[in-house]
């Protein structure tokens, strides 16, 4: 018998190995950014108790953001070619655009609803500081959702009806790059220190 995987949804762990050295100086930058009260003002009613940037967050003049920047653009590009690797021809002139980003700092109760990013292909979740996140409690997880839609379902559809979500463990330096259309979410969030990520979106450009 000849299993044919298809439509599976790609998704990326990277952790950057540069974390370490730039760790306290991007959690300045978040959290300067929030003393300034800038803020993004988008979709405010499916977030509480956190703090959204603007969506320029990797454009900052610093030093450790513009190497995460990279860091992050190499990483999509790395993903998005081999999500691709049976469409693209190799005189394909292509190229990673981050378009949007953004830092959260959630605190005690904070969450982050059900949600997609639009107008983008790829998008990114960056671990700056999880703070007390963790998986066995679903504490401050970020859950993506199965994008299959069941009309029926008996015990031949387990194979969906079982695996509507998964958590990603959430671990300081991780990158979780996803198709944009992947519908996600911020669990409700406990704990004493911030939890703080970084997130963008990205498209993959001619010329």
């Amino acid at each position: 018998m000849n299993v044919m995987n298809v439509w599976a949804v790609p998704m990326y762990q990277l952790v950057w190995e540069d974390h370490t050295k730039h760790q306290q100086e991007l959690v300045k930058v978040a959290k300067n950014l929030e003393k300034n009260k800038y803020t993004s003002g988008i979709a405010s009613s499916i977030k509480q108790g956190l703090y959204e940037s603007g969506f320029d967050f990797l454009t900052v003049d610093n030093p450790s953001v513009q190497a995460l920047a990279e860091w992050c653009k190499d990483s999509v590009w790395k993903a998005a070619a081999q999500a691709n690797s049976k469409y693209w021809s190799a005189g394909d002139k292509l190229g990673v655009r981050i378009h949007e980003s953004w830092c959260h700092i959630t605190g005690r109760n904070g969450y982050h609803d059900l949600h997609q990013h639009p107008m983008s292909s790829w998008s990114g979740i960056y671990y700056i500081d999880p703070g007390d996140s963790n998986t066995e409690n679903k504490n401050g997880v970020n859950r993506f959702y199965n994008p299959s839609h069941l009309m029926y379902s008996d015990p031949g559809t387990d194979y969906i009806s079982k695996s509507t979500s998964i958590d990603v463990p959430p671990t300081a330096g991780q990158l979780i790059v996803f198709p944009s259309w992947v519908l996600h979410s911020a669990m409700p969030y406990q704990g004493d220190d911030k939890r703080i990520v970084m997130a963008f979106n990205s498209q993959i450009v001619r010329g």
